[in-house]
C-alpha cells in the first residue's frame, strides 16, 4: 500500500463461481492485494466463500474506505461492466488496471489494461504457473482455495479445452498440499429436493438437436420459489442427458435465469447465448436474469436453435443428385421435351461433366415463340451464373439463390457437375 493512501484491490465478475473465486485468491496471493468478492447466484460458492476465504484473506471493504485503488486487478473476466459498483467508486483515472483471462477481451475493456491472457481451461491456471514460477510459498489450504477453480472449471479436466497446463498446475498444487476431500464434498454432493424438481423438468422438456455431430439440448422449468445453484442442475443435466451443450431457462419467481453449458464453444458458444438476454460468461460456461417472460425467453432460443442448424446445413445435405442435363449442341426442341418429361423448369446445359450455362423454361419459351426450335441450346443458355462446393454454407446458398435470385444453384467438384440446388 504505497504512502499515499492508495492500495492493490482484486475482484471477479458479478455472479462469481468457483473459477473466479480461486482467481481471486491467486491474484491475491501474487500482488499481495486485497479480495473482493462480488457476491455469487451459486449458493455453493458463496458457503465456500464464507467458510474458508473470508476470514483467511484481507478484504477489501468499501463502506468505511476512503482511499482510491491504485491497482486494480480483474480475474476471469475484462468487461468493466460488470465490476461491481462498490469498487468502480474506488478508480480513479491514474489506477492501474491489470487483468487476468483465459478468453479474448471483451469489447467493453479497459483500454490500457496490462492484459494476462492465456487460453487455459481454468483461468486459474496461470496465475498458479506464475506462483510456482516465482517460488511464492503457499499454504496447504492456499492450493486447496485454488485446485477447486481449476478442477470445477475444467470438469474434472474432461470438458472441451482443458490444456496440459491445467493438470500440470493441479497436480503441483497437490504436491503443496491440496485437499481433493473438500473438492469431492463440493462437487460431489447430492441434490436437494427442489433442484430434483428443477432437474425432472429439464429432463421432460427438452428439446434435443444433432448439429455436425454434437448434441444439443434446449430446456425450461419454472418454480413460484427461488432455488439456489441452478447452475449446478444444468451441469447434472448435461452430464446424464450426454449432451454437448445445455441451454436451460428456469423461471423463478417472478424472473428467468438463463444457464448455458458448453463442452464445444465452437458449435455453441455460451457466451453469445447469454448476450441476447443481456448476461455474460465464457464461450463454455454462461448465464443471464431476465424479466422477460419464460415464453418470450424460449421462443428466443428457438430462434437461436434453428439459426444454429440452418447455419449447420451444407451442399450436400440440400443439394439433389444426380441430375437431368442436356448437352450443348443438342437443339432447344430436345431440352423442352426434357423438361417437360421431368417436369422442371431449369436444366443445366454441359460439355462432357463440366457445366458451361443453364436454360430456364422462360427461355426455351422465348426461343420456341421466336420459331428457334432447331438451334442448338448453346445459343440461347445463360452463361452467367454462380456455382458452389460440396461444403458451402447455408448462408453461402443463401446470398446467391436469395440476394443474388439466382433459382437454380449448381454444385460443382474440381469443375465436374455432380449436384443441384433449386429454390423449390
Amino acid at each position: 500500500m504505497s504512502s499515499e493512501g492508495k492500495m492493490k484491490v482484486v475482484t471477479c465478475h458479478l455472479n462469481a463461481d468457483f473459477d473466479a473465486l480461486s482467481s481471486l485468491v491467486a491474484a491475491a496471493i501474487l500482488h499481495d492485494a486485497k479480495l473482493f468478492f462480488p457476491g455469487s447466484g451459486e449458493k455453493s460458492v458463496t458457503q465456500y466463500y464464507k467458510n474458508r476465504i473470508e476470514n483467511n484473506y484481507e478484504l477489501f471493504i468499501s463502506k468505511n474506505c476512503d482511499r482510491s485503488i491504485d491497482t486494480l486487478i480483474l480475474v476471469d473476466f475484462s468487461d468493466k461492466k460488470r465490476i461491481h459498483k462498490a469498487v468502480k467508486e474506488k478508480i480513479i483515472p491514474d489506477t492501474k488496471i491489470i487483468i487476468y483471462d483465459h478468453h479474448l477481451k471483451d469489447e467493453n475493456s479497459y483500454e490500457n489494461a496490462v492484459v494476462h491472457f492465456k487460453k487455459y481451461g481454468s483461468n486459474t491456471t496461470q496465475m498458479v504457473c506464475d506462483i510456482k514460477a516465482k517460488n511464492i510459498e503457499i499454504s496447504p489450504d492456499d492450493a486447496t482455495n485454488l485446485i477447486i477453480g481449476i478442477y470445477v472449471d475444467t470438469g474434472g479436466f474432461k470438458y472441451y479445452g482443458t490444456v496440459p497446463a491445467d493438470l500440470e498446475a493441479a497436480a503441483w498444487l497437490l504436491s503443496q498440499g491440496a485437499d481433493l476431500k473438500v473438492v469431492e464434498n463440493i462437487v460431489s454432493r447430492d441434490l436437494e429436493y427442489d433442484q430434483i424438481s428443477i432437474l425432472n423438468q429439464f429432463l421432460i422438456n427438452r428439446k434435443t438437436v444433432y448439429i455436425e455431430g454434437a448434441k444439443i439440448a434446449v430446456s425450461y422449468s419454472t418454480s413460484d420459489e427461488y432455488i439456489s445453484d441452478i447452475a449446478i442442475v444444468v451441469g447434472k443435466f448435461l452430464i446424464i442427458s450426454n449432451l454437448t451443450a445445455a441451454i436451460c431457462a428456469s423461471r423463478l419467481r417472478d424472473k428467468v435465469y438463463i444457464i448455458i453449458r458448453s463442452r464445444d464453444p465452437a458449435i455453441v458458444d455460451a457466451k453469445a447465448i447469454a448476450k441476447l438476454f443481456g448476461g455474460g460468461g465464457h464461450s463454455y460456461a454462461a448465464s443471464a436474469a431476465t424479466t422477460k417472460t419464460l415464453t418470450e425467453v424460449n421462443l428466443t432460443l428457438a430462434n437461436w436453435l434453428r439459426n444454429l442448424q440452418l447455419k449447420s446445413f451444407r451442399t450436400e445435405k440440400l443439394m439433389s443428385s444426380p441430375v437431368v442435363t442436356i448437352n450443348m449442341n443438342a437443339s432447344i426442341y430436345d431440352a423442352e421435351s426434357k423438361m417437360a418429361k421431368y417436369a422442371i423448369n431449369s436444366i443445366p446445359v454441359v460439355k462432357g461433366d463440366k457445366i458451361v450455362g443453364i436454360l430456364t423454361r422462360s427461355l426455351v419459351e422465348r426461343a420456341i415463340f421466336h420459331k428457334l426450335s432447331s438451334e442448338s441450346v448453346k445459343k440461347c443458355m445463360m452463361t452467367e451464373f454462380r456455382t458452389v462446393g460440396i461444403n458451402s454454407s447455408f448462408e453461402t446458398i443463401r446470398k446467391i439463390m436469395v440476394e443474388g435470385r439466382q433459382r437454380f444453384l449448381p454444385v460443382v467438384k474440381e469443375g465436374k457437375l455432380i449436384g443441384a440446388i433449386t429454390r423449390t
